[in-house]
């Protein structure tokens, strides 16, 4: 039906070309999405281009609440028709047309930073929170990074409603198995009733998996996505609110301030007491107490000067100490530095190398200004 670059092929147009007032109206355009039967068209009237779908399997309330809701972050629907009858019926929808990337395709060509991350997850939040507040309340059922659209201003929206439903409470377990492997809860392979936490889930492996595919270290994003995806939906985050809350702390481990959490003043290598960790900290901090008992500089000795070798002493070891901590983000130290929390790569790796230089010198400026007035 289709060349290679999507371009639809004439006189082979989508079944829903058949039905008079479609063909009427609209121009096909180009491919979207194959498996979704979505395509991009053109209005004959207005010139405007929209995005159709034709859909076999539907639940039409579920759209046209949708459509009277107008909520910010969802494409507007601007026509829901049906064509068709029979086993033939199709149901068929007009939306807005949004010129951007999907989540995959985005971090595929941008760097991609926590600021972004955050901003997105609230944005995906927002929209969640209003769906949630429908009566009855509707669970998209399909969050993962193809359904997460990306503009170029960094505005964020949510499609693909096709597997939706809305939540009533009365149901042991979903009656249709449906979502996409590795971004379903498993409530939907039969194991309960979709509800908001079901969302919550998809939400969190969406993160897992950007933060995989970016090789994106990012211990308080790890954690929130980790909480969403437990098994049982008791234990993941409860509401919207929950996430929000964890999600805009500065500081966030297991749902708590690390500042707050024993043992969260432990030496770096000591604080999850992992015996190979110990091992090599035990080992670091060793040699920064072998060089401090060992360094020597030939000037001070010669001339007993023992303060003068005392200081440089401690200042060397002090330096490099700070420096240790520092690059072990100890207590979170990076993450107070805004520009380089947002940094990530090599970017990230250069500003903790010229943070750590700053140190060194700040340490050496101190010890020649206490020596110089000794």
């Amino acid at each position: 039906m289709f060349k290679d670059d999507g371009k639809i092929v004439e006189n082979e147009l989508p079944k829903v070309w058949d039905d008079a007032y479609i063909s009427n109206t609209y121009i096909f355009e180009e491919l979207i999405d194959n498996s979704e039967n979505t395509f991009l068209v053109s209005n004959k009237f207005d010139k405007k281009k929209y995005v159709l779908k034709q859909l076999k399997h539907f639940d039409e309330k579920i759209y046209s609440v949708i459509q009277n809701e107008k909520i910010k972050g969802i494409p507007h629907i601007y026509e829901i028709y049906r064509s068709g009858s029979g086993d033939e019926k199709i149901l068929v929808i007009i939306e807005e047309y949004i010129k951007a990337y999907s989540l995959t395709d985005y971090i595929k060509e941008n760097e991609i930073t926590e600021a972004f991350l955050v901003k997105m997850i609230n944005s995906i939040l927002d929209i969640l929170e209003k769906l949630q507040n429908i009566n009855p309340p509707i669970i998209h059922r399909d969050i993962k990074p193809d359904n997460i659209l990306v503009k170029e201003d960094g505005e964020i929206y949510l499609v693909d409603f096709n597997i939706s439903r809305n939540y009533t409470g009365t149901k042991s377990k979903d009656t249709v198995i449906m979502g996409t492997a590795g971004f379903a809860a498993p409530e939907q392979f039969g194991f309960g009733e979709s509800d908001i936490r079901t969302d919550i889930y998809g939400l969190g492996a969406t993160i897992n998996h950007t933060l995989k595919k970016c090789n994106f270290s990012s211990a308080k994003l790890s954690v929130i996505a980790e909480k969403c995806m437990k098994l049982s939906p008791n234990e993941r985050f409860q509401c919207i609110d929950e996430i929000k809350e964890c999600l805009n702390k500065s500081v966030m481990n297991n749902g708590t301030d690390d500042v707050n959490k024993k043992g969260s003043y432990m030496l770096p290598g000591f604080r999850k007491k992992n015996p190979v960790h110990m091992l090599a900290a035990t080992f670091v901090y060793s040699f920064l107490i072998y060089c401090t008992i060992t360094y020597k500089h030939d000037n001070y000795i010669s001339n007993n000067k023992v303060f003068e070798l005392n200081a440089n002493r401690i200042g060397f070891s002090l330096g490099l100490f700070l420096v240790f901590l520092f690059s072990c983000n100890y207590l979170n130290w990076q993450n107070k530095i805004g520009w380089l929390e947002q940094a990530s790569g090599i970017k990230k790796v250069v500003g903790i190398i010229i943070i750590n230089l700053l140190i060194v010198l700040f340490v050496a400026l101190i010890v020649s200004i206490l020596i110089a007035v000794v």
